[in-house]
């Protein structure tokens, strides 16, 4: 039996379903490439927030306290503001982590200059605490007497004194590390009964804050001399750029009459 010939609108209907089908494949594929897009843009964006929480963190820790900021070095742990007779207890950690002895008594200052008053007042609050070391801590170098600069490392009515800034005392305190390990196997009076020793702590201090002077002025040295190639290789480009070739001018044709006659011609 012959089979009946398709009524249009069937024909029309299938047509219909396979458009619509391969519609849906077109939405599927183009949702999968955005749900793609989508998982790309959120891991850049989280990159981006990781370096930016970096950048913000690196500005934030210029304006920490002294004791948020101590709190972030290895190695070194700090106690609450004290109510007087300094502001700071400050410590090396054992591999533990238990704090060691000797402590250190940290004065912070924020003034136009230390002055005697303030070494005094140090050293009598290390006293009544009965602590060997104390640090008085200017926020700047050019808040430090002369005398300060040559004598960072000095010992007065029986208390050590060290002279430093919020700069320096990170690396002042890795270089004083050996001997206040000293002070904690051999006494306290280890360094007065090694003058010399002392002498020499002293003289250490001074010449690693001239050779970090001396690295300043070749850091700055370094960034002239960068910013020198770089202004003068845009001037030469310049330069380049805008001078004109300038052409040959064109060869001379002989004249045949000016050519040299031969024999016989």
């Amino acid at each position: 039996m012959p089979s009946l010939p398709e009524p249009r609108n069937w024909r029309l209907l299938r047509g219909s379903l396979n458009s619509s089908g391969g519609t849906r494949d077109h939405a599927n594929r183009r949702v999968e490439d955005s749900l793609r897009e989508v998982a790309v843009l959120r891991e850049r964006n989280q990159e981006l927030e990781g370096e930016m929480s970096k950048v913000a963190r690196r500005g934030k820790l210029e304006e920490l306290s002294f004791e948020e900021e101590v709190r972030t070095w290895p190695g070194m742990c700090t106690s609450e503001k004290l109510p007087r007779n300094g502001d700071y207890l400050l410590a090396f950690r054992d591999p533990s982590g238990a704090p060691l002895k000797p402590r250190l008594l940290i004065d912070n200052k924020d003034k136009a200059a230390i002055n005697e008053t303030d070494i005094k007042k140090l050293i009598r609050d290390a006293k009544e605490r009965h602590i060997s070391v104390g640090v008085v801590v200017a926020k700047d170098e050019s808040q430090l007497r002369q005398i300060d600069r040559e004598y960072r490392w000095s010992q007065e009515d029986g208390v050590w004194v060290l002279r430093t800034t919020r700069s320096w005392l990170r690396r002042d305190l890795d270089v004083l590390r050996p001997i206040i390990e000293k002070m904690r196997t051999e006494g306290a009076d280890f360094l007065q009964k090694n003058a010399a020793m002392a002498e020499e702590v002293r003289h250490t201090l001074v010449d690693l804050d001239e050779v970090e002077k001396e690295l300043k002025k070749a850091a700055k040295a370094i960034d002239a001399a960068i910013g020198l190639t770089s202004k003068y290789r845009v001037r030469l480009q310049v330069l380049c750029d805008t001078t004109v070739a300038q052409k040959k001018p064109p060869q001379r044709q002989q004249d045949s009459d000016d050519l040299p006659k031969t024999a016989g011609a």
